[in-house]
């Protein structure tokens, strides 16, 4: 894009790569700016994304990646997930040591946080040793949990957690703010720039209509499971804290999501009912994705989301089909 003094006829251009901003003015009959009318930011987007208000023509100003492309018409909604914020602990009963941020893979694949960042209230930065698995969190702290071990110490009997938790910190620029705040979660951009590209975000208070229970009352923010747009207050319950353990996904607003109906139905035909289906993340729709079985020195492994609520999957083996 060309920055400096615009004048008629010189060229336009956005920045997708660093963001940008744009002005809206309404100018008089001579073409000169008369009166300000918008102003909007917005980061780093993919190539070829949208990006927009949400609601249309409401929110805050800045843009969000669109799902879609609809110039001329009412905006798509915003592109959520699969790594999303799932809980914001920005007010603790406790010392500020006890606030994190949780962060959730609800997708169906590994992905690795390589070059990805946290930013706003707090800031974060992830390295090429994070990998959220399907359905894992990862916990951000206030403190190295590696040397500041008396505080990981608390801060695990704190939440009654065990060491599977995954803990990673310290965060900068905290503590989180008490009255309101931000937290983006940022992806990494295509190399070498690896311009930040925001994929969630929740710019939460502790007013109406904010869960108050969250505002130094001893509970957090959880996304509902059903993951909807982070920065509505109606995204989000106040729960007591559950670094690592987010709720999860019930089969209800799983079913809803991908438009399915009962747990033992199979609309597309690929012997796994829908319950199955949920259970191991895999698209109820699609008759080509199936689960990863493996075998190997006489031991099966299959997936399980862990993202899932009330769901658990046994390995039975029979001789005769009818004893198991």
């Amino acid at each position: 894009s060309v920055k400096g003094a615009w004048h008629r006829g010189r060229s336009f251009g956005l920045s997708a790569s660093n963001g940008d901003d744009l002005w809206l003015l309404e100018t008089n009959d001579d073409g000169d700016p008369a009166a300000f009318v918008d102003h909007i930011e917005f980061a780093a987007s993919d190539p070829g994304r949208t990006l927009g208000r949400w609601l249309d023509g409401e929110g805050y100003d800045t843009l969000f990646p669109m799902i879609s492309d609809t110039k001329a018409a009412s905006n798509s909604g915003p592109l959520l997930g699969p790594v999303f914020l799932s809980e914001v602990h920005y007010h603790p009963s406790g010392p500020d040591n006890h606030e994190f941020v949780e962060v959730t893979n609800q997708g169906t694949s590994p992905i690795s946080l390589a070059n990805w960042k946290i930013r706003g209230g707090v800031d974060f930065d992830f390295t090429a040793n994070h990998t959220l698995a399907p359905g894992a969190s990862i916990v951000l702290v206030s403190f190295d949990p590696v040397i500041d071990s008396s505080l990981a110490t608390n801060f695990r009997a704190t939440f009654q957690i065990d060491n599977s938790v995954v803990l990673a910190g310290p965060f900068a620029d905290g503590p989180l703010n008490d009255g309101q705040g931000t937290v983006r979660l940022q992806k990494a951009g295509p190399a070498p720039d690896f311009s930040q590209i925001t994929v969630d975000e929740v710019r939460y208070f502790a007013a109406i209509p904010w869960p108050a229970g969250a505002a130094g009352n001893g509970s957090s923010l959880h996304r509902i499971p059903a993951l909807r747009f982070g920065n509505f207050a109606s995204s989000w319950i106040a729960a007591a804290p559950t670094p690592g353990s987010s709720a999860g996904e019930t089969y209800s607003d799983w079913a809803a999501a991908n438009g399915v109906a009962g747990s033992n139905e199979d609309p597309d035909g690929d012997q796994l009912s829908n319950l199955l289906e949920f259970a191991m993340g895999t698209d109820p729709r699609s008759y080509t994705d199936q689960p990863a079985y493996s075998l190997s020195n006489g031991t099966i492994t299959f997936p399980l989301h862990t993202g899932r609520q009330g769901v658990q999957l046994v390995f039975e083996i029979s001789s005769n089909l009818e004893d198991w």
